[in-house]
């Protein structure tokens, strides 16, 4: 349960890190990398993306967890989450800055 609890807290993160660059325009950059997104729209769909597929799992195994849904059902629940974790991380990645000399 207490995995499910740092799942939500970090998709809340995430999210609520993309709401707060829509809203303010604050450009997402990520201190230390050399990878960037090549615009800002890109990294606020990553933050929504990802986090949503981060909360959508939590939310899912809090179910089969409580008992509301079998794990056949959870098993099928489980590839949104999936899915949308694969969209993030082909579509939505940060990509390699090329090197300035």
């Amino acid at each position: 349960m207490i995995m499910n609890v740092l799942a939500l807290a970090s998709a809340a993160f995430l999210i609520g890190g993309g709401v707060w660059a829509l809203v303010t325009e604050t450009p997402i950059v990520m201190k230390g990398s050399r990878a960037a997104w090549r615009t800002q729209q890109e990294a606020i769909s990553f933050c929504f993306t990802f986090g949503g597929a981060i909360s959508a799992g939590a939310l899912v195994d809090i179910a089969r967890t409580a008992g509301w849904i079998d794990r056949g059902l959870a098993l099928w629940l489980l590839g949104l989450p999936v899915t949308l974790l694969l969209v993030a991380f082909i579509a939505f990645r940060p990509r390699r800055r090329p090197t300035t000399q």
